[in-house]
Formats: C-alpha cells, structure tokens, sequence
C-alpha cells in the first residue's frame, strides 16, 4: 500500500470533518472553515492547497455553488483565465486547436508522457478536477472549457493523478458534440493512464 502525503491525510481529514458539520446542520462552521484556511496559510502552495481543499469540502456537503465560487476564485488568483460557456466561438476554436494536436499525436506519445513535478499544476488540476464535478451538476455549459484546460495542462505539463479524469470529461464533451471517434478515444486514454498514474 502506497505511502500516504501528509497532504492527502489532512485533505481527508478536513473532508470528514466538514461531513460531521454538515450532518450536524452546521453549515456556518463549514463557512468559516473556509475562510480560515484563506487567513491561516502562509507559504503560496499551502494557501493553493488549502484553497482546494476547502472548495473540496464544500462540495463534498452539497454546497455546490459556494464550491464553484471558491474554484474560480482560486483558480483566477493562480492566473487562469474566465471559463467560456461552450457556445463561445473563442472556446469552439481552441477546441479544434486541441483536436488537431491529439489527432496528430500517437497515442504511444500520450500514454507515455513524462510525469508531472510541478505541484503549482498539480493543484491547478486537482482544482479543475473538482469544479468540473460541481459545474456538471450545476452548470453543465462549463464542462467543455474546464475538460479543455485539464488537458492542455496534462499534455504541456505531463501526466498527473488528475489527468484520467481530464481526458474523460473532455471525451464526454467530443462526444456530445458529435465527434464520436475522438471522444472514445479519449475515453481510451482515461483507462490506460488511470492504470499508469
């Protein structure tokens, strides 16, 4: 059994402590968490990590729109741009961008991408990741912008835990876009580097 990060068992811990709260009707207290872990951090990758976290845990109490709120805001201060609603001409083009690289990349080259070192964008996709969970149920028009860039930064920055789930929503996009092949084969991707990472 793999080694556990301390990260990862304070992100656990905080998740089931907001569970408690909430399952207590304390909804105010999981508010205030939040805010703490915004005042409380002091190094930037702490405050990024705490960010996600807490917009994890709203999520995970059915404060959806409180979490959307806290990922966007984050994801604005790590210097990523506005989601575009999927009837942007802007994001359309950037999409064809994309479908043309994975088009002409080998899947050989996807799978085998270097492995992500940088933590700035591993939170950055554990952020996405998070959001694109939270704008499916409650903003389904975002998914196709927050799948796009979770895969541009797999593909420009290597492959990272979040990545399986990058390829498959962005896959869930082609598809329901009408591009059949490219969005099986993305669902492909999400198998074979879900094994991998």
């Amino acid at each position: 059994m793999p080694m556990r990060s301390p990260l990862m068992i304070a992100s656990t811990v905080s998740i089931n402590v907001v569970r408690v709260w909430y399952s207590l009707c304390m909804v105010s207290c999981i508010m205030k968490y939040s805010q703490s872990i915004l005042t409380s951090l002091l190094k930037p990758t702490e405050t990024r990590t705490g960010l996600a976290v807490a917009a994890k845990c709203l999520h995970h109490v059915g404060l959806l729109q409180e979490s959307m709120e806290s990922s966007l805001k984050t994801l604005h201060n790590l210097g990523e741009q506005p989601l575009r609603d999927i009837g942007d001409d802007t994001l359309h083009t950037d999409m064809n961008i994309m479908n043309e690289i994975m088009r002409n990349t080998p899947d050989d080259y996807i799978l085998n991408l270097h492995e992500n070192k940088a933590k700035k964008i591993t939170i950055t996709l554990k952020i996405y990741s998070n959001l694109c969970h939270v704008v499916h149920l409650i903003n389904p028009s975002l998914v196709g912008a927050v799948s796009l860039r979770m895969v541009e930064l797999t593909m420009n920055n290597g492959l990272d835990s979040s990545s399986p789930l990058a390829f498959v929503h962005y896959g869930e996009v082609l598809l329901a876009l009408g591009s059949v092949k490219e969005g099986c084969r993305l669902g492909t991707y999400h198998r074979m580097c879900h094994q991998r990472v």
